[in-house]
């Protein structure tokens, strides 16, 4: 095991984790704010496979415009957001 800043990670490089069918969600709606418009979407299409609902904004004026419209479960926000 290799120390990575805290967290202890194993080392095998021969190892494989197989695909693994993703678990059904119950279609939660779920925001994805990021400017880095290839971030949002992989990270958007990451949780639809979940089977969320996915709104996704470039912006943090987006991102209110978006809560203000509808509720959402859960939000996925980039901390360093236009930085």
């Amino acid at each position: 095991m290799q120390d990575k800043g805290g967290l202890m990670a194993k080392q095998d490089p021969g190892s494989h984790i197989p695909d693994a069918p993703a678990p059904a969600g119950s279609g939660e709606r779920v925001l994805v704010v990021d400017d880095d418009e290839s971030v949002r979407n992989v990270l958007g299409r990451f949780v639809q496979r979940f089977g969320h609902r996915v709104t996704t904004a470039g912006t943090d004026k987006a991102a209110l415009a978006a809560m203000e419209a509808e509720p959402f479960a859960c939000v996925v926000l980039d901390i360093d957001l236009g930085g």
